[in-house]
């Protein structure tokens, strides 16, 4: 959660949820930003350990792949989405 702006979303290990918005207070060089605009796919694989974020891999939709870098997602709001990942595929 973040305490600025009083963005306040849960999520679960092996959810796919999608960036919707980010803290207003964040840098304008913020390296996440540009998942905003993408409404980027992310596979939840950890809850941050104060509770403050999670991290999890973006999903390649395209090719139905899982990125490599695993992001530490914080102050962003998300969303529930339909989609699963099973057996390394989107469905």
């Amino acid at each position: 959660m973040c305490t600025t702006c009083g963005i306040r979303k849960n999520t679960t290990v092996g959810a796919v949820v999608k960036v919707v918005r980010r803290c207003n207070t964040r840098t304008p060089k913020d390296k996440g930003l540009h998942l905003v605009d993408k409404q980027a796919l992310v596979f939840v694989n950890r809850i941050a350990s104060r509770g403050e974020g999670f991290y999890g891999h973006l999903i390649n939709i395209k090719e139905s792949k899982l990125m490599k870098t695993n992001a530490h997602f914080r102050d962003c709001e998300i969303e529930a989405t339909n989609y699963n990942w099973v057996n390394g595929k989107l469905t």
